[in-house]
């Protein structure tokens, strides 16, 4: 081995770069899974709201 210095800047340039990609998929990937747990209550809410709405009509047509 000749005791030559080798330039890793480009390596590790490549390094930071993947690291800021990793955290914006894993920040995307929380920020999609809060929207579809937002989506899921909603749906929730609204199947909930309808079914009272259905069992109080239910209940005012047959009095």
């Amino acid at each position: 081995m000749s005791g030559t210095w080798t330039d890793d800047s480009d390596h590790d340039e490549a390094v930071r770069q993947a690291e800021r990609a990793e955290r914006f998929a894993w920040r995307a990937i929380g920020g999609v899974s809060a929207l579809l747990v937002l989506v899921a209550v909603a749906v929730a809410v609204a199947l909930l709201v309808a079914g009272v709405a259905l069992a109080y009509a239910l209940t005012v047509v047959t009095d």
